[in-house]
């Protein structure tokens, strides 16, 4: 639920934190942490020189860095968080993006915070040996962006978008492969572990989102397969997310709805979804 800022209690701030008063929120499902674009309103005596500025603040999960960014909503006077309080996030203040200088994202760039992160996130994982071959799991938007992605690093790759595709013949003889799960359900996860067995090769790694995919990665593990899950991109690989954003190397036209709650979730304030 989100949180207007005038019922809210608690303004203290940390010295290195910030409070965003969010203008685009990114809304997803249940799972997913909160992330959205905004105004720095409060800062720490630390973080002045964010004061006023438009930021990003990307999705932070425990497992982003040593558990220690902690994103933290509004709270009630009884204390209590809610869950999903959007219209004001807290955290500190190195894990906001300055959308200034050329980073000036569109709307719609919200999900560079948190999906397009994740994409990125998968993709540098996946960089390890530059010409592995890569196997994208997924037929949403989040797969797409980790498609875009990839084109951009001149990746090769395969797509599983349903249970009976077939990657294997695109993926040659290379002796190691990535499988990239983007986004997947139970018989998708059913299908990865079916392929991988099938390739019958020691290298294959699975690399998953897995703070965003509804979908225990013990799934996917098969035969001694490693399978690693991948947070969301550190703030500083937040800049060059963005930047393929300004540059046109990933296209959002079409895989992003944005739409006006002005007045019902909070003031001026506007949220993203993935198609």
């Amino acid at each position: 639920m989100l949180v207007p800022m005038d019922e809210a209690a608690d303004p203290r701030l940390g010295a290195h934190e910030v409070c965003v008063r969010i203008e685009i929120a990114v809304v997803g499902s249940a799972w997913m942490p909160p992330c959205g674009i905004g105004a720095v309103d409060r800062a720490g005596d630390d973080a002045q020189v964010l004061l006023g500025r438009r930021v990003l603040v990307p999705a932070i999960t425990p497992s982003s860095e040593e558990r220690d960014a902690p994103l933290v909503p509004n709270r009630q006077p009884d204390g209590h968080e809610q869950a999903w309080a959007w219209s004001h996030l807290s955290c500190s203040a190195r894990w906001v993006l300055p959308l200034e200088a050329g980073l000036e994202l569109p709307a719609r760039g919200a999900v560079v915070g948190r999906e397009l992160a994740n994409a990125y996130a998968l993709m540098v994982a996946a960089n390890t040996l530059p010409r592995a071959p890569v196997i994208v799991v997924g037929d949403g938007a989040c797969a797409e962006l980790v498609v875009q992605v990839a084109a951009a690093r001149n990746v090769n790759l395969a797509r599983l978008r349903q249970p009976a595709d077939d990657p294997r013949s695109e993926l040659a003889t290379s002796e190691r492969i990535f499988v990239l799960v983007a986004d997947a359900n139970h018989e998708l996860a059913g299908a990865v572990a079916e392929l991988v067995t099938g390739l019958e090769r020691p290298s294959v790694a699975i690399l998953a989102g897995s703070e965003s995919m509804p979908v225990d990665l013990a799934e996917l593990a098969v035969n001694g397969t490693t399978v690693v899950g991948v947070p969301g991109a550190h703030p500083d690989l937040l800049a060059e997310v963005a930047a393929m954003v300004i540059k046109g190397h990933v296209d959002l036209e079409g895989l992003v709805t944005e739409t006006s709650v002005d007045g019902q979730l909070g003031p001026g304030l506007s949220v993203v979804t993935l198609a």
